[in-house]
């Protein structure tokens, strides 16, 4: 799995450090450098809003350049698959509504991210 060194090198890459990540995610230090280590991986919102900070593509950040061909096996593997560890199903519909649920909450971290690069310029 290529994700702990990509996420590494996306954040020094774009002068992140550690702490500052997490500020942005809303997350602690502790679970940046979890991932960075690979004890864990990140939440989908976590990695939708890093995709944005790192201008780049889910499937680069997870897997590194790649052909983007990859199976919803490998997906669930590399995120551990959230839908069975917190007991949601696995059907289209319960990823449905959970993703819906996620949208507005990423919309809003999205919308905090715009204005703090607004306000750093």
């Amino acid at each position: 799995m290529n994700f702990p060194v990509n996420l590494k090198n996306l954040r020094k890459r774009y002068n992140y450090s550690q702490e500052r990540l997490a500020e942005k995610l809303n997350r602690s230090k502790s679970a940046v450098s979890n991932w960075e280590n690979g004890v864990n991986n990140p939440d989908f919102d976590s990695l939708i809003i890093m995709r944005e900070l790192f201008d780049t593509d889910i499937d680069t950040l997870l897997f590194g350049e790649t052909d983007g061909e990859f199976s919803k096996t490998e997906y669930l593997e590399i995120l551990n698959e959230p839908q069975v560890n917190y007991g949601l199903p696995l059907t289209t519909e319960g990823v449905l509504e959970r993703m819906q649920r996620q949208i507005v909450e990423i919309e809003s971290r999205l919308a905090q991210l715009e204005k703090d690069r607004n306000t750093e310029e």
